[in-house]
């Protein structure tokens, strides 16, 4: 949550995963080949707490704050 969501990779629609020292596509190209993307640095996407898990959890209320404050300036 800290470091947000990873985008999915938008050329084939599945998300990436690290591996090591590089974020890597876990898709196909065919289906004998697999997807050959990678990168150093993935972009991301904000990661939201739907309201009712907030409210039932106090501690994921206050953690959305905070996250909130941090991110507010990127």
């Amino acid at each position: 949550m800290a470091f947000r969501a990873l985008e999915d990779y938008p050329e084939r629609g599945v998300f990436l995963i690290f591996n090591y020292t590089c974020y890597r596509c876990t898709g196909d190209v065919t289906e004998r080949t697999k997807c050959s993307y990678s990168t150093r640095t993935a972009t991301r996407k904000r990661f939201d707490i739907p309201d009712d898990i907030k409210s039932e959890y106090d501690a994921l209320e206050i953690l959305s704050i905070l996250l909130g404050c941090l991110f507010c300036f990127i």
